[in-house]
């Protein structure tokens, strides 16, 4: 009678079932860098990477300036809804979601009503705000 069948090796890269490894998307996010006053003009002053501070008037009525965002970096973005880009150089936008281009992230602004395009390259990270505190 044969023995119990030889055990297969597993290519190093592929976990078995029972241990996986979190996904890269899980990992805590990166730290953001302390702003100065010059932020001011920017549409957001970002805390961290869950939560950022309204500053400016482009999307009144809808969110005011001083407002807390709470935003969902795992979260895919979605054509309708707000979102949270935080851009190279530190700028930040808090703009409704359009569409990506092939060459551009398409945003909408509220006040006044106008359409944006961001070039792919200027985007660092792109986040969906998923509730507000009016309180900040």
């Amino acid at each position: 009678m044969p023995g119990p069948a030889p055990r297969r090796r597993r290519a190093p890269d592929q976990p078995d079932a029972a241990v996986r490894r979190a996904p890269s998307s899980l990992r805590p996010p990166r730290r953001v860098p302390s702003r100065s006053r010059s932020a001011a003009r920017h549409a957001a002053a970002p805390i961290s990477r869950c939560f950022s501070y309204m500053v400016g008037d482009s999307m009144e009525p809808r969110y005011r300036q001083g407002w807390l965002l709470h935003v969902n970096p795992f979260k895919p973005s979605t054509h309708g809804r707000d979102v949270v880009v935080f851009k190279a150089g530190q700028a930040v936008l808090i703009k409704q979601f359009v569409r990506w281009d092939s060459d551009a992230l398409v945003l909408y602004q509220l006040n006044p009503p106008e359409e944006l395009r961001v070039p792919r390259d200027e985007v660092l990270e792109c986040h969906l705000v998923v509730g507000v505190d009016q309180e900040g």
